[in-house]
This record gives structure tokens, sequence and C-alpha cells, in this order.
């Protein structure tokens, strides 16, 4: 077993790193980012999956939890997207914009970030599906990146 920021693998070991949904619970993004291009070889691609944080359920939610004035909106946040068995949130999320994955994601040679994804949230009863393709391209729950170490 090993930390994603402290690797136990050589520079440039990999071809390919996947990371869908781990890297934002780390406590440390920029640390285990870092980590995923020291191992990656040159020309190598890292494709990862973080939280957006201008998703629309974060907008919903940040207004509900504005009118209440109750827990802050990143711990009740993190109750919804991931949870332990016993409902219990994640010790740590982070949630990103498009400008910060740019930030983090500075040491590559090409960034490419696409929203995904949409929530079961719909107070209407529309299909989750509708919005897939549309929608959610803009206020989605999931930021992929596909990220080139240069060769």
């Amino acid at each position: 077993m090993a930390s994603v920021l402290e690797l136990p693998f050589e520079d440039g070991t990999f071809d390919y790193v996947y990371s869908i949904g781990c890297l934002h619970h780390t406590g440390n993004l920029l640390k285990s980012i870092q980590e995923v291009h020291r191992v990656l070889v040159p020309g190598g691609r890292a494709v990862v999956m973080l939280y957006n944080r201008h998703s629309l359920r974060r907008l919903v939610y940040g207004l509900r939890s504005f009118v209440r004035r109750g827990q802050s909106l990143d711990d009740e946040m993190r109750g919804l997207y991931d949870a332990h068995e016993s409902g219990e949130p994640a010790p740590h999320t982070d949630f990103v914009s498009r400008a910060q994955v740019k930030g983090l994601f500075r040491d590559f040679a090409r960034v490419r970030i696409d929203v995904q994804n949409f929530d079961g949230y719909h107070p209407l009863g529309i299909k989750r599906e509708w919005f897939l393709s549309n929608i959610a391209r803009v206020v989605g729950l999931d930021l992929y990146i596909v990220a080139d170490k240069a060769s």
C-alpha cells in the first residue's frame, strides 16, 4: 500500500496514470498532481477526475446553506459526494475550478479540461440523462482532465 503523496516508483515509470475520484481526497492536491507528473515518462498522459467547484449541485446547495446559515458548504458537500457506509463524509475533499486546474497542472505541456456528469437532483422530475450532453458540459459535477507531460 502506498500514498499518492509519496509514490514508491522511480521518475518516469508509467506511460499513463489514471485517477478517477481520488486525488481530491489526499489533503494536498498539488503534491498528488506533482507526483503523478513525476512518475510519468516524457510524453506520458494523465487522466484525472476532480470535483467541479462550479457545479450546479454546489450552486443549489450553496444557496440553501446561505439561506439556512447552517454548516459550511464544503462540509455539506463532502457528505453528498462521498460518504462512508455509516453516512460519515470523507475526511477531506477539494472542489476545484477550471482556473485552479490550470494552475495545479502547470508542469504539464498540454492540459484539456472537460466538464461532465450531472446530478440526480431534479426538483421537477426531469431525467438526468437529458442534461448530460448539454448543461452538464457547463455546470456538471466533475472535471475530467487529460494532461500530457512534455516529451
